[in-house]
């Protein structure tokens, strides 16, 4: 099997999607025998690479590149703000459907000059970002016989109502070609199946669910901290995560009980975006704020904690990504659901791996107080492995779909 892989994230991006990406295309790498990967150029990295089976082709945009000069969600001075209001204001307005929009004719014109794409069994296009699918839908539109399969962590449409009409109804145009061209879907989201099948009359045997996978199980060793460590990792920011309760409850906790903070310790590794959160959270003494890490390095403060810590959803029909991290390690992990009906509580109806939690600072608080008096009994009952999420499997299904898509 060849395929074509075509994602304006990946290597040296080092942002969740990035990851989240790398991790599936080692996935797709076992299962080709060749495998090339089209992405956007970032300052300082190699235009081309090659690791086993594994090609990766960066590709400069021909203007200037927005993705890496536009950022929103910062917090600084009069005038940063200023230029982030004026850059959020050409995102809105000019550059559809994302900041990599000049990268399509790039990315497009090089495929097209330098690559044979006969030759691939599958083009596939990952949604992060929906760039990616507008190079695969010129490439399908001036070859109609490759297999092109469409990648979708989220829908197109899920932020649409920020933006003003004209560019809605202009995006809501471009996912229409991309669905009605495309050969297959492979989908991260509960949102997208429904839109698919009840309003683009997809058949399903078009369409594949997999929530996520890890690639294998570690029964790990049970710690002797004297110290008991809850991670969390992963960018925190409104409107999709609120801490409010956590962080209101955790300060009930350590009031009421003197000696909780030294006994347990809350330690946050990722971006937390928004200001309040991240100046509540360093004012409780056990909370530890680590900041941005590789996924090498996350991997290593997961191995020498106690207990996982994990925020859903808000208003996004999708698993959160970080669990299939947590969950292929023998660690208890404490859900604090974003909604009661989130698809996190599909993943667990088999296999409890922790306490799951509505995100009320009350409920909250009866567990975060139980956490020194029954880690032992958790480790004993929350560590079984979700062996259906194993990376061997979903790569078997998967496999087995694309072939049957031809």
């Amino acid at each position: 099997m060849k395929i074509l892989v075509i994602s304006s994230y990946y290597k040296p991006f080092n942002n969740a999607s990035s990851l989240d990406i790398q991790k599936k295309i080692q996935m797709l790498k076992k299962m080709a025998s060749k495998i090339d990967v089209v992405t956007v150029f970032e300052k300082n990295s190699l235009e081309f690479e090659s690791i086993e089976n594994l090609n990766i082709y960066r590709i400069k945009n021909r203007y200037k590149n927005y993705s890496a000069s536009i950022k929103t969600g910062e917090v600084g001075g009069t005038q940063k703000n200023f230029r982030s209001f004026i850059k959020n204001k050409i995102i809105e307005n000019i550059l559809v459907p994302d900041p990599h929009v000049f990268w399509i004719f790039s990315a497009y014109d090089f495929i097209k000059t330098k690559m044979k794409i006969s030759e691939y069994d599958f083009v596939i296009t990952m949604s992060q970002t929906n760039s990616s699918h507008l190079v695969g839908l010129k490439l399908k539109e001036r070859n109609k016989s490759i297999n092109w399969i469409t990648y979708w962590n989220d829908p197109w449409f899920a932020n649409l109502n920020k933006y003003n009409k004209l560019r809605e109804w202009l995006e809501k145009k471009l996912e229409k070609k991309v669905i009605e061209n495309c050969n297959g879907f492979i989908l991260f989201c509960d949102e997208m199946k429904e839109q698919l099948i009840t309003k683009n009359m997809i058949p399903t045997k078009k369409i594949i669910e997999i929530d996520g996978f890890y690639e294998e199980y570690k029964k790990l060793e049970i710690l002797e901290n004297k110290v008991i460590k809850v991670v969390h990792t992963g960018d925190i920011y409104l409107p999709i995560r609120n801490l409010e309760p956590f962080i209101e409850a955790l300060k009930q906790v350590n009031k009421k009980n003197k000696e909780y903070p030294n006994k347990v310790i809350f330690i946050f590794i990722g971006k937390i975006r928004d200001e309040k959160y991240l100046n509540e959270l360093k004012k409780i003494g056990n909370v530890r704020i680590e900041g941005e890490k590789t996924y090498e390095e996350c991997n290593e403060i997961i191995k020498k904690s106690d207990i996982l810590l994990l925020f859903g959803n808000i208003g996004v029909k999708r698993i959160p990504s970080k669990i299939f991290d947590y969950i292929s390690y023998s660690k208890p992990i404490i859900t604090i659901l974003g909604a009661s009906d989130e698809p996190l509580c599909r993943l667990f109806k088999r296999e409890k791996r922790g306490p799951i939690l509505n995100n009320e600072a009350k409920e909250i608080e009866e567990i975060l107080l139980k956490i020194s008096t029954e880690l032992e009994n958790w480790n004993n009952i929350y560590t079984a492995e979700l062996i259906e999420y194993r990376e061997t499997n979903v790569k078997e299904r998967l496999e087995k779909w694309m072939w049957g898509l031809k």
